[in-house]
């Protein structure tokens, strides 16, 4: 059906005979800083150049100067190192640091670079980690559900993110997990289906779920999911549930319904809400509890 619809379109298309020359707009190269801060924890940022998107192509900085800003006084420059991966052939640098970052207080990370305007941009960690209680776990059949209850601080505008990570391999690495939940609170971005996970379980289904406290505000709220039982058979996996900023919940969804709309062509384009001085990624901040399942 949806062929027969796109040759419908091309051939509409192609019975005018009326010719429009239309210059799409353009814009030059610039600096995009993405970077996630975690409350008592070392920060890295990756570093980039956008392209235009009829022209597009993978660019990473290994050249730029970063530096992390506390409540407005500089106190560490993050040095590059390259990661041995790559991304479309171009090798991954990223930015870091070892300097923990504190909750409650205000950071701004700015970088500059050669023949490049200046970008920064600035967060707030979150002051508080969530509070967690009544954790269990059940097992059924090929599925299995985490229980949890998360008392919400008062007198605060709060956001929530919930994930699932499985540790493997020699090296301790975090792989993300999927799961479902039929809590209509639970917000999910990433744009999974049915269709697309091939399975006919009830409700939503996603990586990150978001949660904002307006549904509970100073009280406590039950959250249950459930994940494939094959999770956590071999190695140990975390349930973590993170209080993020708001600036953090609106570049990360964006970001999402951004990257998972454009599987549609006749999908509406979505503006990436970034908190950088010229637009261009984010910096974002976490304060996380983590519970292992064993």
């Amino acid at each position: 059906m949806k062929r027969i619809v796109l040759s419908l379109l091309f051939f509409s298309l192609m019975a005018c005979e009326k010719t429009i020359t239309y210059d799409l707009p353009t814009e030059e190269p610039q600096l995009a800083v993405t970077t996630r801060i975690h409350a008592r924890d070392s920060i890295v940022a990756l570093v980039s150049i956008s392209s235009p998107v009829l022209n597009s192509k993978t660019e990473i900085s290994n050249s730029a100067t970063v530096i992390l800003y506390e409540n407005g006084g500089p106190v560490t420059q993050l040095s590059p190192i390259n990661t041995g991966q790559s991304v479309d052939g171009v090798p991954l640098y990223v930015y870091y640091s070892s300097y923990d970052c504190e909750p409650g207080k205000t950071y701004t990370i700015r970088a500059s670079q050669s023949n490049f305007e200046s970008v920064e941009g600035t967060v707030a960690v979150p002051l508080n980690a969530p509070e967690l209680s009544n954790v269990s776990r059940a097992s059924g059949g090929e599925f299995r559900e985490i229980t949890v209850t998360i008392t919400d601080t008062p007198d605060e505008e709060n956001y929530y993110r919930i994930e699932l990570q499985q540790v493997g391999g020699t090296g301790g690495d975090v792989y993300s997990q999927g799961f479902y939940t039929d809590d209509q609170t639970i917000e999910f971005y990433d744009g999974y289906d049915d269709e697309f996970i091939e399975d006919d379980r009830e409700g939503a289904f996603g990586f990150r779920g978001y949660l904002r406290d307006r549904f509970f505000e100073g009280g406590s709220k039950k959250i249950v999911i459930s994940h494939w039982s094959y999770i956590g058979e071999s190695s140990p996996y975390y349930l973590k549930i993170s209080s993020i900023s708001k600036s953090s919940y609106d570049f990360e969804r964006t970001i999402d319904l951004a990257t998972y709309s454009e599987v549609s062509p006749f999908s509406e384009p979505v503006s990436v809400i970034s908190n950088m001085s010229n637009g261009k990624g984010g910096i974002t901040a976490e304060y996380s509890t983590r519970i292992l399942f064993p």
